[in-house]
C-alpha cells in the first residue's frame, strides 16, 4: 500500500470542495487504498486550523473529516523537525513524511517545501491521483 502524508491544506480543501480532488484523496485514505501517516503535531495542527474563525462555516465538516482521518491513519513518532521549509510550520509535515517513510507528501503548497526531500515526493492532489492511475493527466475530475 502507498504511504502518504497529507498537509493541512488538503484537509481544508476537501471540506470546502467536497467533490474536489483533495476530497478524492481523503476518500482513498478512508477506504484504506492509501495509508496516511500522522504525527501528534500534525493532528494538533489539523484540529487547530479547522477551528479557526475563517473556517467556521466548515467547522463541522472539518471536525468530521479530521476524526475520520485520524481513525484511518497510522501514527508515527517524530523527533525535532529539521528547519528546511520556507514556512517553518511545514517542517513538521516534512518530518512526519520522513519519519513515516512516506512515498508522497500531498500539499497545495508545493513551493513551500525544499526541492530535495530525500525519498519523499512532494506533489498536489491532482498529481497524486495521476500517479496512482485514478485520473488521466489533464482531466478535470476524479473518476
Amino acid at each position: 500500500m502507498t504511504r502518504v502524508v497529507l498537509d493541512t491544506n488538503v484537509l481544508i480543501s476537501a471540506a470546502i470542495k467536497r467533490d474536489g480532488l483533495e476530497a478524492r484523496v481523503l476518500s482513498l485514505c478512508f477506504a484504506r487504498a492509501l495509508e496516511n501517516a500522522l504525527s501528534d503535531a500534525l493532528e494538533a495542527e489539523f484540529r487547530s486550523v479547522g477551528s479557526r474563525k475563517k473556517f467556521a462555516r466548515h467547522a463541522e465538516t472539518l471536525a468530521t473529516l479530521t476524526d475520520a482521518l485520524v481513525q484511518a491513519s497510522s501514527r508515527v513518532t517524530v523527533s525535532d523537525p529539521p528547519r528546511r521549509c520556507k514556512d517553518p510550520d511545514d517542517d513538521m509535515v516534512l518530518a512526519c513524511a520522513t519519519a513515516a517513510d512516506a512515498r508522497y507528501l500531498v500539499t497545495g503548497n508545493i513551493s513551500d517545501f525544499p526541492a530535495d526531500t530525500g525519498l519523499v515526493r512532494v506533489l498536489n492532489a491532482r498529481a497524486l491521483l495521476v500517479a496512482l492511475g485514478e485520473i488521466e493527466p489533464g482531466s478535470a475530475k476524479a473518476t
